[in-house]
């Protein structure tokens, strides 16, 4: 089991495992856990992020993403306070492996995919807990089935 810090201006270092080591983007978070045995657990700090959590590797299996004001005392994030909005064909949140938890996050889409939410689980365990989600060209969320 692994924490990981996501900061805009984190210094970006591996293993991203201290505030101080604070990764720049989730995409290079979820890149370092797809090698690290799980669950993990990873503390988003208030900004906003030309970035994906694209959760298709078994490590992410029973992991938590969680949206803070703070590193210190941890408090959680409100409604626009983290924000995820990739460009391109990415989803801001794509989660194929079941059992994940988010929570104060805003997910955006400035790019073509025309979704905010896709899960390929069926939403088996998907639990988003103060979770915004909106300028979806097609849709919000897209589960398919298992």
């Amino acid at each position: 089991m692994a924490t990981y810090y996501v900061d805009p201006a984190g210094s970006n270092t591996p293993p991203y495992d201290t505030p101080a080591k604070a990764a720049n983007l989730p995409a290079t978070v979820v890149a370092h856990g797809n090698s690290t045995p799980g669950p993990h657990t990873v503390y988003v700090l208030q900004g906003t992020y030309n970035s994906a959590f694209v959760l298709t590797d078994s490590d992410w299996a029973n992991s938590n993403i969680v949206g803070v004001k703070d590193f210190v005392f941890l408090t959680p994030a409100e409604k626009g306070d983290v924000v995820v909005s990739p460009e391109g064909t990415t989803y801001p949140l794509r989660a194929s492996v079941a059992d994940i938890t988010v929570s104060n996050i805003t997910f955006t889409s400035n790019g073509t995919v025309g979704q905010i939410l896709f899960s390929t689980t069926g939403g088996v365990g998907l639990v988003l807990n103060n979770v915004h989600a909106y300028d979806a060209p097609l849709q919000l969320f897209n589960f398919a089935a298992l």
